[in-house]
């Protein structure tokens, strides 16, 4: 069950305030009964949505939005509360529940890993490879390749790195647009 929740307080004054700011339309989430996390080494995150959020984003019709859903993250024990959540990859692997990626944005205020505003989650099998220059691996555990370190496959500018990695051009330039 996913359970979502506020705290609300109030001072002697009678001034009020909310955590997340939202309050009852924030996205404050915890899964209740969730299975035990992954114990392969690999990275571990959770996208925790409402039932009705996630059957939105994944009905047909919404299947190439670029919209954002409010969801909770958690990474490796951190929680990321009322992030941005859409679906990515081609018009071919978003029908497919086994290849939807995803586009996280986080609060300005919150970066993933204190430095991240955006990452995407990759589980086509095969972009991991031409974008980050990471092993592809053979899990249900997506591979996390932040937003920042994709560099474009057409970018003159940003040559392979003959050591696999991508090249210091592609990491110190800053994201293309923000888009809320």
């Amino acid at each position: 069950a996913v359970i979502q929740f506020y705290v609300e307080g109030q001072d002697s004054a009678g001034a009020a305030s909310t955590f997340p700011a939202e309050g009852a339309d924030s996205r404050a989430l915890l899964k209740v009964g969730e299975g035990p996390t992954s114990t392969t080494g690999l990275q571990n995150i959770r996208i925790i949505m409402t039932p009705a959020d996630a059957a939105f984003l994944n009905a047909p019709t919404n299947l190439m939005s670029n919209d954002r859903l409010g969801a909770t993250v958690v990474y490796e024990g951190k929680v990321y509360y009322d992030v941005g959540v859409r679906l990515k990859g081609s018009e071919h692997g978003r029908p497919d529940p086994n290849r939807r990626g995803f586009s996280v944005r986080f609060d300005p205020n919150d970066l993933f890993r204190g430095v991240h505003e955006t990452i995407g989650i990759d589980r086509s099998g095969g972009s991991a490879q031409q974008y980050a220059r990471l092993p592809v691996l053979d899990s249900p555990v997506p591979s996390l390749i932040p937003a920042s370190a994709r560099p474009p496959l057409s970018d003159p500018r940003t040559p392979p790195d003959p050591s696999g990695r991508t090249s210091p051009a592609c990491r110190a330039r800053p994201p293309a647009g923000r888009r809320r």
